[in-house]
């Protein structure tokens, strides 16, 4: 079984994967804009293929201050 985890800036109109995990129950995506708007998915994937996405609500990055 695998996870992968993707982001996006534009509202879900595109994804960019930032990493395929098998054991991890956590990941820090880098590269992000500060004060900028994401949307973060997780697919699981299995024998049977990939599951439905888990997307999460809008996220406004801030990197504390």
């Amino acid at each position: 079984e695998s996870y992968t985890v993707s982001y996006s800036s534009d509202g879900g109109s595109t994804w960019t994967v930032a990493t395929t995990i098998d054991t991890q129950t956590s990941y820090t995506v880098t590269g992000l804009t500060n004060a900028s708007s994401y949307l973060f998915e997780v697919v699981a994937t299995n024998g049977s293929g990939p599951g439905p996405a888990d997307v999460s609500t809008a996220v406004i990055i801030d990197a504390g201050g």
